[in-house]
């Protein structure tokens, strides 16, 4: 179907209205003498519509049709050739801009991603070093408490065996309480004063034993109290020793992920710009071809031209010739 409202009668008309002027009904003169409307494949199926149902006229020369329905459908050809030639460059242009935008985009996108990895692992690195120096930290921590624990311990030590020393000598003590009260039961009769002298620095002597006894025992519960709170403080750095070396492990396992992600989308990124080299070569590709078309239109256009400067050379056929008999 025409477009614009081209039909057959249309054209014949523009063609006679040519013809009337002594000007050749060509495609682009129909279309010319339309008002510059319809498709030219159209004007040129109705001119050869028109030149096979009129017949030739007794003043017309055949050569003459002949050459002007061979330039018709020259022109016809170069016309169709042309349009094709333009709607698929049209075409491969059009995809190829679309996929290599896209394509750009999507190495945006992974160059963000990229560098989004890059800071997180960065971030990961840090943290893995400030885990590592609160780890240092708190092992040297721990080595001094372990020292100081060792401290106390030795200390607990000298005073158990000072107590055990202290309890030697309240033995003796004892031991020389039970004999003097042997010697005072022996020498009671003999000296009644000596006795109550010697019972009064005895019970002294006792008093203050029993003082420096209860001193020590004061002493002793103080520091196994202590020794008590530095093991307690010691089994808590070793859960806590324990719950850092597994954070460590976690992020080191993160840390190994991250730069499997990285390897990854640097294999994509390649993928990609391989992907983009062809799309590349196939535009090249298009382009020669385009260069090709033009070469094949320009070749045409020299062919159109011989074939107009060999009509414009032709002499006329001599009169009484064959071709002045009508056709039969």
């Amino acid at each position: 179907m025409a477009r614009g409202g081209i039909n057959l009668a249309l054209v014949r008309e523009a063609r006679a209205a040519l013809l009337r002027r002594g000007r050749r009904p060509s495609i682009d003169a129909v279309r010319i003498e339309l008002g510059n409307t319809g498709s030219k494949s159209t004007i040129s199926r109705y001119l050869k519509e028109l030149e096979a149902s009129t017949p030739p006229s007794a003043d017309t020369e055949p050569a003459t049709v002949i050459d002007e329905r061979l330039l018709s459908l020259v022109q016809t050809l170069r016309s169709e050739l042309l349009d094709q030639t333009q709607v698929s460059l049209r075409q491969e242009q059009a995809r190829g801009a679309e996929r290599e935008e896209q394509l750009l985009r999507q190495v945006q996108a992974l160059e963000a991603q990229h560098r989004a990895a890059q800071a997180q692992l960065a971030q990961s690195h840090q943290q893995l070093r400030d885990e590592q120096e609160l780890r240092q930290q708190q092992a040297q921590d721990g080595a001094a408490k372990d020292e100081v624990l060792r401290r106390e311990e030795r200390k607990v030590s000298e005073l158990k065996l000072t107590l055990k020393e202290r309890d030697t000598q309240i033995e003796q003590l004892r031991a020389s309480q039970r004999h003097a009260q042997e010697n005072l039961e022996h020498f009671r009769q003999a000296g009644l004063e000596r006795h109550q002298a010697q019972q009064r620095q005895h019970e002294e002597f006792r008093q203050d034993s029993h003082q420096q006894i209860r001193k020590r025992e004061g002493m002793l519960i103080q520091t196994q109290k202590r020794v008590s709170e530095l093991s307690d403080e010691v089994n808590g750095l070793g859960t806590s020793l324990a719950l850092e070396r597994q954070k460590s492990s976690d992020l080191y396992e993160r840390h190994a992920q991250l730069e499997r992600r990285v390897e990854q989308l640097n294999e994509e990124r390649q993928q990609l710009l391989a992907a983009r080299l062809a799309n590349q070569e196939q535009l090249r590709e298009v382009t020669a071809l385009l260069s090709e078309r033009s070469s094949q239109r320009e070749q045409l256009i020299i062919d159109l031209a011989l074939c107009q400067s060999r009509l414009a050379t032709q002499p006329p056929p001599p009169a009484g010739s064959p071709a002045d008999e009508p056709t039969a």
